[in-house]
């Protein structure tokens, strides 16, 4: 299941877990965004217990979109640890998504690395 977010929830529904988080930033009036959708909806179905899936509509929370700096969606978000260690910017394959859940979930930094955001 994807849980919706808002301002209010955001800090801490990242807060609430230790699993990797994956946020998706989307509107409904973007095009890539309703294909995205499905793909995600696979994810989250098949997560179990190893990471969660939420979405944050930048239209009704324009202050998340500019925290992270969101300028084109869909962005995709990965969180570890409550920390942002990969941003997909565009419509994301599923296999593209799924490994960095794996990664992140397993803890494997270096897999994680090649998507790193920041120094």
């Amino acid at each position: 299941m994807i849980t919706e977010l808002d301002t209010r929830s955001f800090d801490a529904a990242l807060q609430a877990t230790d699993r990797p988080v994956l946020v998706d930033f989307w509107a409904p009036w973007c095009g890539p965004c309703r294909v995205q959708l499905p793909i995600l909806e696979r994810l989250a179905s098949d997560a179990a217990d190893a990471y969660r899936v939420f979405k944050v509509n930048v239209d009704d929370n324009e202050q998340l979109a500019a925290r992270f700096g969101i300028t084109s969606i869909p962005t995709l978000l990965l969180f570890r640890g409550g920390e942002l260690v990969s941003r997909f910017r565009g419509l994301t394959q599923e296999g593209v998504l799924r490994e960095a859940l794996r990664a992140a979930a397993t803890g494997a930094a270096d897999v994680i690395e090649a998507t790193k955001v920041g120094p």
